[in-house]
């Protein structure tokens, strides 16, 4: 039997079993594992960057926030302007308590109806200019335009619009009727105090009553129906006391 021996002409290429940190075998396995710790970081990184869409989101959802409280702010910046305006033509608060509403002076002025609202002041006002435009058939000359009462959100506030001569304002109201062929949710009448327009309801009053045939008589501003009082000029319809 023969004996085969070999001899290493070579002893790098032998593999070491010597310590660890000349070892082939266990650098091998030391650089999988940091290999693998590597990956791990990367993918918890990966996990750590926001979502792009959820971010896109809330920058969304702010910007409406912000965009809705300049809305209020600029409605409110309206209503102080329309408040301002009232003093300024009417004389202020202390004129009203002492000489009244009737006393004021609505010669030149028109009331506009399903104007809407707009954060803009000069969006509305444009509206009401172009309105005035249609019925007259030229551009309107106003002295001022300024909406009345409270904003209601989803309800459009009366706008009182000062004309700058009575001429004006006998075409617009005489002509409103062309409104019908430009926005019919629209309207304009004329601006009255409410001793005014209560008299004018008197009348309707009295027009249809007689119409239907019943007994009418007004005395000192009460309208009388078949001897019943149903409407005065100082305080409106009359409640009927049932006993």
């Amino acid at each position: 039997m023969a004996i085969i021996l070999f001899v290493t002409v070579n002893l790098a290429t032998v593999p070491k079993y010597g310590p660890e940190e000349i070892n082939v075998a266990t650098v091998a396995d030391r650089q999988a594992n940091m290999e693998s710790t590597i990956n791990k970081l990367v993918s918890t990184v990966d996990s750590l960057r926001p979502d792009t869409g959820e971010v896109e989101q809330r920058l969304k959802d702010l910007n409406c926030a912000v965009t809705a409280q300049l809305d209020k702010l600029s409605t409110l910046s309206d209503q102080l302007t329309a408040t301002a305006t009232l003093i300024q033509n009417f004389g202020g608060p202390a004129h009203h308590r002492s000489n009244g509403d009737s006393d004021r002076d609505r010669s030149l002025n028109v009331v506009m109806f399903g104007i809407n609202e707009h954060r803009d002041v000069s969006v509305w006002r444009q509206d009401v200019l172009n309105a005035l435009h249609h019925i007259l058939g030229r551009p309107a000359e106003v002295n001022d335009i300024f909406r009345i009462g409270r904003y209601v959100s989803g309800k459009a506030r009366p706008v009182i619009v000062k004309l700058h001569s009575a001429w004006d304002r006998r075409l617009v109201v005489s002509s409103s009727y062309k409104l019908k062929s430009y926005n019919e949710h629209v309207l304009v009448s004329p601006d009255e105090s409410l001793e005014a327009r209560r008299k004018r309801q008197l009348n309707r009053l009295k027009v249809r009553a007689e119409r239907d045939n019943k007994t009418v008589c007004v005395n000192d501003g009460i309208l009388f129906v078949d001897n019943v009082s149903v409407f005065s000029v100082k305080d409106g319809f009359i409640e009927q006391q049932h006993g």
